[in-house]
């Protein structure tokens, strides 16, 4: 685990600790968990952006002009 000091305006850190009371949790349970869900949703625009390029994309293989046998020294 790694160790990380942020600042703070007192009104985010007033809704930070008003949601940890909330959930019964310490103020870097609910930290973690928002920068986690964070992380997760632009890892998952990423992910969506990647399979819309692959969709729009019209690259073609061409025919196949080997054997698997070329391939390999045997």
């Amino acid at each position: 685990m790694s160790k990380l000091t942020i600042t703070l305006e007192s009104h985010v850190m007033a809704l930070l600790q008003n949601l940890a009371d909330e959930r019964n949790a310490s103020v870097q349970e609910v930290a973690t968990e928002v920068i986690e869900g964070a992380l997760e949703d632009q890892r998952e625009k990423a992910r969506q952006r990647l399979l819309a390029l692959i969709d729009a994309t019209e690259g073609d293989v061409g025919p196949i002009t080997w054997k698997r046998e070329d391939l390999y020294d045997r």
